[in-house]
């Protein structure tokens, strides 16, 4: 289990014939399923025992596995998140909503003082409720809404990376060239080849893929 990520996530898919099943949440949706602080669950990869608790997990698990096609284990996932959620009483705030719908309308540029002088709270007020209920700071949450945006906007023939930077509301290029390398774990030119012809800038094979820290 994943909470969100301030760098970059690789997975591998081996040679195994076995099948997985991914479940991606908004940090609200996760905060009230979960019902614990995000913040434990930032940067970190958690086994979901520890969190759900090992009958839950192992339950579901076995319910998965048992069913006979993929459209009885859609039905099952949706009957036992429904269950837990309509049990939950961990709910976000309605300031944290209201941030978090405003930071994401802006891709990640409002400031931390633009955030707190639009909801009328105080910037440690934001800075407290996005750790619970988000898992990370709002600046930190601005900066992979930023990156993401980025990710949907590489250039393409005849731009630039400096019309990405000022496009996606980076300082320059060489903010943008920082962040790629910190939350992709490559370069920004290397990530374009990636995206464009699935090998790194190197020209090796990318062993794996880039996961996203943010649900839509």
């Amino acid at each position: 289990m994943l909470g969100l990520q301030t760098g970059p996530v690789i997975s591998h898919t081996g040679r195994s014939t076995g099948y997985g099943i991914q479940v991606e949440l908004t940090p609200l949706g996760a905060f009230a399923l979960l019902a614990m602080p995000l913040r434990h669950l930032a940067d970190r990869m958690v086994p979901p025992a520890d969190v759900l608790g090992r009958r839950w997990d192992a339950g579901l698990t076995e319910q998965l596995a048992s069913a006979p096609n993929w459209g009885s284990r859609w039905a099952i996932l949706d009957g036992v998140i429904s269950s837990r959620l309509a049990d939950s009483r961990c709910w976000p705030s309605p300031v944290a909503c209201e941030a978090w719908s405003l930071l994401r309308a802006s891709h990640g540029t409002l400031s931390v003082g633009q955030l707190a002088e639009a909801t009328g709270r105080s910037r440690r007020r934001l800075e407290v409720l996005f750790a619970e209920q988000i898992g990370l700071a709002p600046k930190s949450v601005g900066r992979v809404l930023r990156f993401q945006r980025a990710l949907t906007r590489l250039p393409k023939p005849g731009g630039t990376w400096a019309e990405t930077a000022a496009v996606c509301g980076y300082h320059d290029q060489a903010h943008l060239a920082r962040d790629f390398r910190a939350l992709a774990g490559m370069t920004a030119t290397g990530l374009q080849a990636l995206a464009t012809n699935g090998t790194s800038d190197n020209n090796r094979p990318f062993a794996g893929h880039l996961t996203s820290v943010l649900a839509s």
